[in-house]
């Protein structure tokens, strides 16, 4: 995939999160957003996988096939593990949070599953065989029509068809399983040809590629683990947020399902697709490989950004949701994306696989003791008892982050320049925030209008980037 079709892809995931929320309206997506957060943690199991080389192992267009058929059945079986395991789940789920009506909805989520690794498969097969423009094709099909399937689906269960909350919920999951099943037709009408002139022995003496099937089962597989931990994050915070806020301190139960809803889904959604814009940017712009040097580009471009949002919060809350009463969350998912980017970058360049473990062991098991801890705390200040869970987020990505880079043998030699740098960059952003908040003194920031909100956000970014034009033009001097 491009990174320009990238970038048109995490834009339309923008745009869609932003009317599914209008046209979601009263209505609650929260069963939805429960179990989106369980599916990025199955789907993580398969991110290792790529059969690319396996493939161009294979010469003969038989032993391709067999292969192919092969990891197609394997595929196929552990999907339908992670059925299983998600009914299983519904279950549990349903009675510790006191729940009804999961079953059908974890029941979609499982089978929706199998879509990423089966399309991921065609693409591999079909750039093996040298049939690039086929694998674009397929890739594309796959993206654009869950895109449109989305909408269209979205709009009628939300505003046309009259059906029980729970199967509108479910049937969220329906574009991503007809998507793979329009992928997968004219997958096998583009190779139709291959099998004709394959003989098909699934069965048999196929001992071979099992084993190569292993290697690629196997190859890598501590990135799986490292987004199945990434990504288990959310799921506890979601879990324990309900179960705490339902149960010990009465929260009514639309008002916890709204609030995980936008937070969890609608703006954190929100938010990853922008980094995935502009996380690359900050990799092509790296001029050095070591750890240190990352961070720091991470830290010099995500700062300002985070910290502007966070002053304009109300504004952008006004115009995208129009909600400004709900910009707080936006300020500390600014933040905790700040952390999960300095974390990813250190835990991805973790060489020692021992050290790598130890490392999301630790912040995972902080995660888990301290966001009850946390929740309380914040009850007990008179502050949002969420905030309290995104505090422990936050502090269970820093910890292992410290401990990577404290550990790492990637290290930039020049520590003391670097050091250096990092200071310059909390001095700017101080500097930016002190002119920011004498700005909104003398040009109050109001919500009262649209058109008002939005040349105010003009207004902010355009001082903020002035700001960074003159410091730029004075530091080069």
């Amino acid at each position: 995939m491009t990174k320009d079709k990238k970038i048109i892809l995490n834009i339309l995931q923008i745009f869609i999160i932003i009317l599914l929320y209008y046209l979601v309206g009263k209505n609650s997506i929260f069963l939805y957003v429960l179990s989106l957060s369980l599916y990025q943690i199955f789907i993580s199991s398969f991110s290792h996988l790529s059969f690319k080389n396996s493939f161009d192992k294979y010469q003969d267009i038989k032993e391709k096939n067999t292969f192919l058929n092969i990891s197609i059945f394997s595929i196929s079986c552990l999907s339908l593990a992670f059925i299983i395991l998600s009914i299983l789940i519904s279950d549990i789920s349903s009675t510790i949070l006191k729940i009804e009506d999961m079953f059908l909805v974890f029941l979609f989520m499982g089978l929706s599953i199998i879509s990423t690794p089966l399309k991921n498969l065609y693409l591999d097969y079909l750039n093996s065989t040298k049939r690039i423009k086929k694998a674009n094709i397929i890739d594309n099909l796959y993206s654009y029509s869950e895109i449109i399937l989305f909408i269209i689906l979205s709009i009628l269960l939300f505003k046309v068809l009259d059906i029980p909350l729970h199967i509108k919920n479910a049937l969220l999951y329906l574009p991503k399983i007809l998507s793979i099943l329009l992928s997968s037709i004219a997958f096998f009408l583009i190779t139709k040809k291959d099998y004709s002139k394959a003989t098909i022995k699934i069965f048999k003496n196929t001992n071979k590629y099992y084993r190569e099937l292993k290697k690629v089962l196997t190859k890598d597989n501590y990135k799986s683990i490292i987004n199945i931990v990434k990504n288990s994050y959310y799921y506890i915070s979601i879990i324990i947020l309900y179960l705490v806020l339902s149960t010990r301190y009465k929260y009514a139960i639309n008002i916890i399902e709204e609030d995980i809803t936008f937070i969890y889904y609608y703006l954190l959604m929100i938010i990853i697709s922008l980094s995935k814009i502009i996380v690359p940017l900050i990799n092509n712009s790296e001029s050095s490989k070591t750890l240190t040097n990352k961070l720091y580009l991470r830290l010099k471009i995500i700062l300002p950004i985070s910290i502007i949002l966070s002053i304009i919060s109300p504004l952008i809350c006004k115009i995208i949701f129009n909600a400004p009463d709900k910009s707080i969350y936006l300020v500390i998912i600014n933040f905790m994306i700040l952390f999960l980017s300095l974390y990813n970058t250190t835990i991805n360049e973790l060489k020692n696989k021992k050290l790598l473990y130890v490392c999301i062991s630790i912040g995972i098991i902080t995660k888990l003791l301290t966001t009850i801890p946390l929740i309380n705390a914040f009850y007990r200040m008179g502050y949002n008892l969420i905030y309290g869970d995104i505090v422990s987020t936050m502090i269970s990505l820093l910890i292992p982050t410290i401990i990577g880079y404290m550990s790492s043998s990637n290290k930039s030699s020049k520590g003391e320049k670097y050091l250096d740098k990092i200071l310059n960059i909390f001095y700017e952003n101080i500097i930016l925030t002190i002119i920011l908040i004498v700005l909104e003194f003398i040009i109050p920031i109001t919500t009262n209008s649209y058109l008002k909100s939005i040349l105010l956000v003009m207004l902010y970014l355009s001082i903020s980037y002035a700001f960074f034009k003159i410091k730029n033009k004075y530091y080069n001097e």
